[in-house]
């Protein structure tokens, strides 16, 4: 995200825009009605959703749109309702305009049906995985910098005290292969006084500030050697990063 003197409103917005990315993978169902698509924080091989594997243990947000196939006879993504089978230990739920998030514990092979008046209007076929690892993708924006630089490779990473750092964690198979959909980690880096975490600051008022906690961010505070760790605790996959800091 890069500094300027622009109005603050219009680096809220370039901000917004800058940070769009990430990966869309797609497929058509069987029937050739509806489109179904996730989304993902990081680059995904492949864009064909019977392509990939889906990862377990957190939920997954699904868009969908109709073709022009679905359109006929005048149909209505909100007309929509979807389930999946097999169901054990599957939660799913519609969110009323055709989207749907699905959270599934155990990896296998998936059929989401889509319905429209107990009907099935479609289906699709995916899979689930169950990570293995933890890549991290990691970003540092240095006391006097102006953007943000990713730091390649697997290494350790040498920064000044007062950096600040954010994470991508890409969980990945057994194979090496980057699972699709995005992860709820905890962090935690060693030595803990030699770091402080951010809060992102969304809007201030004079009555009050509007802050996320997430995505995650921390401050580097003293020279020190220093292990971040961001763990997947649904999954028990876990993955680090070493940082040297020095003045």
């Amino acid at each position: 995200m890069r500094r300027s003197k622009m109005p603050v409103v219009v680096a809220m917005i370039f901000s917004l825009f800058a940070i769009a990315c990430g990966d869309r993978t797609s497929g058509v169902g069987e029937l050739g009605r509806v489109q179904y698509a996730i989304h993902t924080h990081y680059v995904v091989e492949d864009a064909q959703l019977e392509d990939v594997e889906i990862v377990t243990g957190h939920p997954q947000f699904f868009n969908t749109s109709l073709t022009d196939k679905g359109k006929k006879g005048g149909t209505e993504p909100d007309d929509l309702k979807h389930r999946v089978t097999p169901s054990d230990g599957v939660n799913i739920s519609n969110d009323g305009t055709g989207d749907f998030t699905i959270d599934v514990a155990e990896p296998g092979e998936y059929t989401i049906e889509t319905l429209k008046d107990g009907d099935v209007y479609d289906y699709i076929e995916i899979a689930f995985d169950e990570p293995t690892k933890l890549s991290l993708v990691t970003w540092t924006l240095g006391p006097n910098d102006e953007d943000w630089t990713k730091r390649e490779g697997s290494g350790s990473v040498k920064v000044k005290p007062g950096t600040q750092a954010t994470f991508v964690p890409v969980p990945k198979d057994a194979d090496g292969n980057r699972l699709v959909g995005d992860v709820q980690t905890t962090l935690e880096a060693s030595p803990e006084d030699a770091v402080a975490s951010g809060e992102n600051v969304i809007e201030v008022y004079e009555q009050r500030v509007v802050s996320l906690s997430s995505p995650v961010t921390i401050f580097f505070l003293e020279e020190a050697e220093v292990e971040v760790k961001l763990t997947d605790e649904s999954n028990d996959v876990s993955g680090a990063r070493s940082f040297n800091v020095q003045d």
